[in-house]
């Protein structure tokens, strides 16, 4: 008979007595096989369900520098030949209501959460779990994976890895994972799940820190038009787990959620000296859309129009490139642009201008008449001569 997989109830009612009865069967389960398999014993004890995953099941081929026991990078083949002997082996040793209870306790320990300080397993619960399962194509458990298990573990690896999504990080493992989940399973995300569980797993894996810098230009142009998809739907609530009305999420939230985005609809690309999102193709040759269009959706127009934190995100982002690439107006184009496709593009050139009373700002808006691009046109009232004098927009001759 194929192996079965049942999940404990995870909801904030039944979460407590989930740990608690997950934890009484890891102490019998370890006591029973201390005397001949003790390191089984102590991953069950730790809470490492990775680990009792390995020793029963062999593990999965590692992409090089990704190896969370620190063991060295071996090839598929030798990979796969280990493993068929640790099934073996564990086939001998253990029965298969044994192979199946600890397969039990060791997928409850990483969705429960219960060994909170067992790294990295208490912050890629979800993660470690597909690569385990679903990754090890040659897996003895493969089979007790359902769909909705399946769906399960694509939602939260995807909350997990978001906040790691960054090249510096795990050797941008974080992106790959959250570009496969968006590319190939968008369908398995669940706004309700994202309510209930997703946005705690993201906070736990930052350790509660804000979300920070996400390097989303590496998704590609499919998984970050339905990063910006998740966000409207989330932004329109979820159905609770414990309640048929809608749950919103907090406008906070979003707005966090949706600054990676913008700050990637808004780079700068330095080796084709133009905006990333021309409209045309990316160092890869691979297609990518307009900077314009991306400004247009809805999501993106409320936020900057209705959020301070938004408006200001605009503005530094818009500042970061002044002084880079100029000499033909490419910049000034680009500001001008953007500026026209934004609401209230004077708020954001007020914010604008706080960092520009320089020689560096003097320069860009000098640069930017003589392209013939008028950013003064956005300039506030308030701030137009002679309420504020000629300070920023009178040019200074170059020397």
């Amino acid at each position: 008979m194929p192996f079965q997989i049942r999940l404990l109830p995870s909801d904030i009612g039944s979460l407590d007595a989930s740990k608690r009865e997950i934890i009484l069967r890891t102490q019998e389960l370890a006591e029973r096989v201390k005397t001949y398999n003790p390191e089984l014993a102590n991953d069950l004890s730790s809470g490492r369900f990775w680990g009792t995953l390995n020793r029963v099941d062999g593990r999965t081929p590692l992409i090089p520098g990704v190896n969370y026991d620190g063991l060295p990078i071996e090839s598929r083949e030798k990979v796969a030949q280990k493993n068929r002997e640790t099934r073996a082996k564990a086939k001998e040793t253990f029965s298969e209501p044994e192979l199946e209870e600890i397969l039990n306790i060791a997928v409850n320990q990483a969705l429960l959460r219960t060994h909170p300080k067992s790294w990295p397993g208490s912050k890629r619960g979800h993660s470690i779990l597909y690569e385990d399962l679903i990754d090890k194509q040659d897996s003895m458990f493969q089979e007790a994976v359902t769909e909705d298990l399946r769906r399960r573990l694509n939602n939260g690896r995807f909350w997990e890895e978001l906040p790691f999504a960054r090249p510096s990080i795990n050797n941008g493992r974080g992106i790959y994972i959250v570009k496969a989940v968006l590319e190939d399973y968008f369908e398995h995300l669940d706004v309700d799940f994202a309510v209930t569980h997703g946005l705690s797993l993201m906070r736990q894996a930052t350790e509660d820190k804000p979300l920070g810098e996400l390097q989303l230009l590496y998704l590609g142009e499919i998984a970050l038009g339905r990063y910006v998809q998740l966000l409207s739907l989330m932004e329109k609530g979820a159905v609770s787990s414990t309640s048929d009305k809608k749950q919103p999420i907090t406008p906070t939230v979003i707005e966090e959620l949706l600054h990676p985005y913008l700050s990637t609809v808004l780079s700068w690309n330095t080796t084709t000296r133009g905006p990333y999102y021309n409209g045309e193709k990316d160092e890869d040759d691979l297609p990518v859309g307009r900077f314009q269009d991306k400004l247009q959706l809805p999501l993106v127009q409320k936020y900057i129009e209705q959020s301070p934190g938004t408006k200001r995100l605009v503005a530094k982002m818009l500042i970061n490139g002044i002084g880079l690439d100029n000499e033909d107006g490419q910049y000034s184009q680009f500001v001008t642009e953007v500026l026209g496709q934004v609401p209230k593009p004077s708020e954001i050139m007020g914010l604008m201008l706080l960092g520009l009373m320089n020689d560096t700002g003097r320069e860009f808006f000098r640069e930017s008449k003589l392209h013939q691009y008028n950013l003064e046109q956005f300039i506030p009232n308030d701030l137009r001569p002679p309420n504020a004098g000629n300070l920023l927009i009178t040019a200074r001759p170059k020397r």
